[in-house]
């Protein structure tokens, strides 16, 4: 089977891989070609004498940051999203309450969440549960619960006492024995009533039922 020559990447038959550099090659210059053609336009505007070279030096940065961002994701920050608004109503998504338009759903929605749009709706509160807590806020947090709880239990008199749970265990162990030992020996006398019942109507059969003793 002929190899795909725009796989970068292939494995034979016997597991052996092996890299297509031309591939690579191909992918490299592709990722530098829009570089490339602006360098080569700018380059002819000089020569023409339409640009300087600063401006060809500028033009080539603004080109080389457009490409160096191919493939990255950029997080946009409430302070950013927020910028990104005009002052009274227009067309987008207005907020009344801030007098604010947004271009688009993301914006406004990032805005309401924002804290400035929160105070302004008067949620101060919820602002301050917003911000960050470190690692010891949450343990003295945990702390305070715990102290909470065991002052709830000791004023409704249920304090947890393992000594006395392991006493009451074992009475209740104990209860649950004897009730098998008096069941066992309820077993067993009624076998042995019914062995000697047995064994009565085996000698009344034959004959021994009206013997008397001799003695007097």
């Amino acid at each position: 089977m002929e190899p795909n020559p725009d796989q970068k990447v292939t494995v034979n038959s016997y597991g052996r891989t092996s890299w297509n550099k031309e591939a690579y090659a191909q992918e490299a210059l592709s990722r530098r070609k829009p570089a490339i053609e602006a360098d080569s336009e700018a380059k002819a505007e000089v020569n023409a004498g339409t640009v300087t070279s600063h401006q060809l030096m500028q033009l080539r940065e603004q080109v080389l940051e457009q490409v160096n961002l191919i493939n990255t994701t950029t997080i946009i920050s409430n302070q950013i999203a927020a910028s990104n608004s005009k002052r009274g109503k227009g067309v987008g998504f207005y907020c009344d309450v801030c007098d604010l338009t947004f271009k688009d759903d993301y914006q406004f929605i990032t805005h309401l969440n924002h804290p400035a749009h929160l105070k302004n709706v008067g949620f101060d509160e919820d602002v301050e549960s917003q911000k960050e807590v470190s690692l010891q806020e949450v343990k003295d947090r945990l702390a305070m619960l715990k102290r909470n709880l065991a002052l709830k239990r000791e004023a409704d008199g249920k304090e947890f006492d393992l000594s006395d749970r392991i006493k009451k265990r074992r009475e209740f162990d104990l209860k649950e024995e004897e009730k098998r030992r008096v069941r066992r020996r309820a077993v067993k006398l009624r076998k042995r009533a019914e062995t000697a019942s047995a064994d009565s109507d085996i000698a009344q059969m034959m004959g021994f039922g009206g013997f008397l003793s001799t003695k007097t």
